[in-house]
């Protein structure tokens, strides 16, 4: 089935080979947006909502049904798209994209429901000059492969997923930053435990583990893991915090540490008892949410390998941050969701010494898509203009440094350029668009979303002086049956 439905991108593509769609790698992104949406309308009571993997009850237990309302109309288009307690459903969705590189991708969709147990498969298909995932083009062309795939069953709070899926932890719809998506899916284990406990609050916890790509080299092969589990609490629905921890280790030949196993201990302290090892990498993120009324204010903080004691060759604590705020109705903008938000990480965050102990999977960034040694500010406008209409607006600002992935680890002593270092390349990016609802066949729904926009780069890979000008396109289109 899958190599039959590989034929079609090389049509569409003819089609539609002139369209973009930057933010193709988070695949619910428009239903993300509307999970933001629908907690500050009080339509939805889950502070945990954002959160990848996730269950469907978590969602669907506690989505209001407020008639006539806006917050009704959203959560039928999000009900009547996802075909929530439906036993099977099939769908697809069409992602075309141009801008400085151009390319199309087909992904096809097939869910089982058996009380709390569900399956999924989704295949990817995709053509043309980008480099996302699948990157191997069979003659040059076609790439093929699972997108996501796997079983998950849920029963009384309890979560547990076992294949193929993205995580994505973070308060903006669109690049978190600890987990943004933008990685292939992990082949992992999964498990999520939701409590509520009287006039005390809700809890949650997570945690998830998977083997990363191998490395080679003439000493063997070096073996990579990510494990990754976080808790959060929320005693009201104005305040929600949590901590996460996300370690990546491995060695030659070196198997997955039982010690990784305990989802209820702090990590770090783990390489100092054992004589400070080099070998595995630790992350902390510090987050919280504050909701009043119609307004929401996140915060993120996310340390790098936290520098116990001041270390012989000044390595600094290596920081990210995400600041997002939300509101909806905004005055003089009628039925929207307005969205501002600043992120920013430092020169050495998410590296370390060697290549195969940094953050990244098969080449693509775990963690936000820019890596390290950038900032961005990002403003974004969903404007409900009829029942079947929504317009868009996103406008963002992006400086990023000579920092990278995969830059070369300091000899010696730390440099002080420890932010934006080298030739800073910036961009502005601008886009207008329109989102239509489209109801087919027995009340099924689609969905048709275009934008039209043009970003402008000034010292262009770097190069200083060096600026440069594209157009971007974009159009999906997904229905679910």
């Amino acid at each position: 089935m899958i190599y039959l439905l590989s034929f079609f991108p090389p049509l569409i593509f003819i089609i539609l080979g002139f369209f973009s769609y930057l933010n193709a790698f988070i695949p619910t992104m428009w239903e993300r947006e509307y999970l933001d949406e629908l907690w500050l309308r009080g339509e939805l009571y889950d502070p945990f909502y954002s959160y990848l993997p996730t269950s469907e009850s978590s969602i669907t237990g506690h989505l209001n049904t407020c008639k006539g309302s806006l917050g009704n109309l959203l959560v039928e288009r999000l009900k009547t798209f996802e075909r929530f307690g439906y036993i099977f459903d099939v769908g697809f969705r069409i992602v075309s994209f141009k801008d400085t590189v151009r390319g199309i991708a087909l992904f096809p969709r097939a869910t089982i429901r058996v009380g709390g147990l569900r399956l999924l498969w989704e295949p990817v298909a995709r053509v043309g000059t980008d480099s996302l995932y699948p990157r191997y083009r069979k003659g040059k062309v076609l790439g093929l492969d699972f997108d996501r795939a796997n079983i998950s069953y849920e029963r009384g709070g309890i979560y547990l997923l076992v294949g193929r899926e993205r995580v994505i932890w973070g308060g903006s719809p669109y690049t978190p930053l600890a987990f943004s998506g933008y990685a292939p899916a992990f082949d992992m284990i999964f498990l999520s435990y939701v409590k509520n406990i009287s006039r005390v609050g809700r809890f949650m916890g997570q945690y998830g583990a998977t083997q990363l790509n191998s490395f080679s080299d003439s000493l063997g092969e070096i073996k990579r893991y990510l494990v990754f589990h976080r808790i959060d609490f929320s005693p009201s629905r104005f305040l929600r915090v949590g901590f996460a921890e996300i370690v990546l280790f491995g060695g030659i030949n070196r198997s997955f540490d039982l010690y990784y196993l305990n989802p209820w201990i702090v990590y770090y302290p783990y390489q100092w008892n054992r004589g400070r090892i080099k070998t595995d990498n630790f992350l902390w993120v510090f987050d919280g949410k504050l909701t009043y009324k119609k307004n929401s204010l996140y915060g993120s903080l996310l340390v790098d390998d936290f520098q116990l004691t001041p270390p012989s060759d000044k390595e600094p604590n290596h920081l990210g941050i995400s600041v997002v705020f939300e509101k909806v109705d905004p005055p003089l903008l009628g039925k929207s969701l307005l969205l501002l938000s600043y992120q920013a990480m430092t020169r050495w965050a998410l590296t370390y010494r060697n290549m195969w102990e940094r953050f990244h999977y098969l080449d693509f960034p775990i963690s936000h898509p820019l890596g390290p040694d950038f900032d961005e500010i990002l403003l974004s406008l969903v404007n409900h203009r009829t029942k079947d209409l929504d317009l868009l607006l996103r406008v963002s600002k992006v400086r990023k440094g000579e920092g990278s992935l995969w830059s070369e680890w300091p000899q010696g002593k730390f440099p002080k350029d420890n932010f934006l270092y080298g030739v800073v390349e910036s961009s502005w990016s601008y886009r207008v668009g329109l989102r239509l609802f489209l109801e087919t066949f027995n009340k099924r729904l689609g969905i048709l979303e275009f934008l039209l926009g043009g970003l402008q780069m000034k010292n262009f890979s770097h190069i200083k002086g060096l600026k440069k000008r594209f157009v971007t396109l974009s159009l999906t289109f997904a229905l679910n049956w």
